[in-house]
């Protein structure tokens, strides 16, 4: 008798089978999980839906990551802008959180310096906030707080300080030159005070008898006159 055929072999199960359990937003979730642009995303959706086989087998994997998504209350990120990482990237960090690097605090060695830095004008020396509390000199420090805004700053301040020097040295200069003047005219004062003296003597001396016989014949006139 001939041998009855054998059943085909079973089909093996297919990616088409079932539904794609994306949630709501299918595009949204194949975008955030596959890390690509949500066009590009919702294009693979709408093949898978339509029977393509490669399309449906790139998106159906993602169905477990909206399960862990769905599960840690993380669906808010599907209404992001940018739909390119998986993670929420944290928010910038505040002024007092920037790293300076290779900035060292010479008060304490601390490196580098987050936070606030405090720059001695015109030196090669920075102090971190906490120093720059306890610093209870007079210096010229200029506070960075970010450091994009460092060669800023300290131009700026460097600059203002050599103006101010220069003012300085002007304002010496000027008053040196002052305290000259003041002294010329003493001395020329003194010297027409000394050449006056010296007229009247020359007056008086001139008033004054030539010799001892006019001097005598005075005398006798005056005499005479009484």
């Amino acid at each position: 008798a001939a041998l009855a055929a054998a059943p085909p072999p079973p089909a093996p199960a297919s990616a088409n089978q079932g539904p794609l359990r994306l949630g709501p937003h299918p595009g949204r979730v194949v975008a955030l999980d596959l890390k690509i642009p949500l066009k590009y995303a919702r294009e693979l959706v709408r093949r898978a839906r339509r029977g393509d086989e490669i399309a449906r087998r790139t998106v159906a994997p993602s169905a477990a990551f909206w399960t862990a998504l769905k599960n840690s209350g993380r669906e808010a990120e599907l209404h992001r802008d940018e739909l390119y990482v998986r993670e929420v990237p944290p928010p910038p960090p505040a002024f007092d959180e920037h790293r300076h690097a290779g900035v060292i605090c010479d008060g304490c060695d601390k490196r580098p310096i987050v936070g606030a830095r405090y720059h001695l004008v015109g030196q090669d020396y920075d102090l971190c906030g906490a120093c720059k509390a306890q610093d209870q000199t007079s210096r010229p420090f200029v506070r960075i707080n970010a450091p994009k805004d460092a060669r800023r700053v300290i131009s700026e301040a460097t600059e203002a300080a050599q103006a101010a020097q220069t003012a300085a040295v002007a304002a010496a200069a000027q008053a040196s030159a002052a305290e000259a003047d003041e002294a010329d005219a003493a001395l020329q004062a003194a010297v027409a005070m000394s050449l006056q003296d010296l007229s009247s003597m020359a007056a008086e001396d001139a008033r004054a008898p030539d010799s001892d016989e006019e001097s005598a014949v005075l005398v006798e006139k005056l005499v005479e006159d009484a």
